[in-house]
């Protein structure tokens, strides 16, 4: 029951956990695999599920995944976001956001994209756009959050 318990494990996730699932993809919403993630006790499930709804572009959850998560998920949900608001505010101040491919920050302006109001920036060194969710510090940041309230 052990290896069945870990195939289905492995199919919902993202990333593989171990070699019994040969090919990986998701077959659940992310609100779906926090709810399942909570039921079964599958950290993550959690973990995965709640990094992508905070990195998602959208200003707010939807309805029918407010009902499935409850009311607290919901509640880290946006805490977590607006705590990533704060830190790349505080990285910007403090001049330490690079591009991906890790540029200078001199070389980096800010924007806020109106259909979500997440900010975007602009490499000068390299011409590429990104936005804070591409930042390895923010990626670094979610998860502690993520784990820090789900765990």
């Amino acid at each position: 029951m052990e290896d069945l318990r870990q195939l289905c494990i492995d199919r919902l996730s993202t990333t593989p956990s171990s070699s019994i699932a040969p090919k990986n993809f998701p077959i659940a919403s992310h609100a779906d695999r926090i709810a399942l993630g909570i039921k079964y006790s599958v950290p993550q499930w959690i973990q995965e599920g709640a990094e992508a709804l905070v990195r998602m572009k959208r200003l707010a959850v939807t309805k029918d995944e407010k009902n499935l998560l409850g009311t607290e998920a919901t509640l880290y949900i946006y805490e977590i976001r607006e705590e990533v608001r704060e830190e790349w505010e505080r990285l910007w101040v403090a001049n330490q956001i690079t591009c991906p491919q890790k540029h200078h920050p001199d070389g980096i302006s800010k924007s806020i994209s109106e259909d979500s109001l997440q900010a975007m920036f602009d490499c000068s060194h390299c011409r590429e756009s990104f936005d804070i969710n591409d930042i390895p510090q923010t990626k670094a940041f979610i998860h502690r959050a993520v784990a820090e309230r789900f765990t």
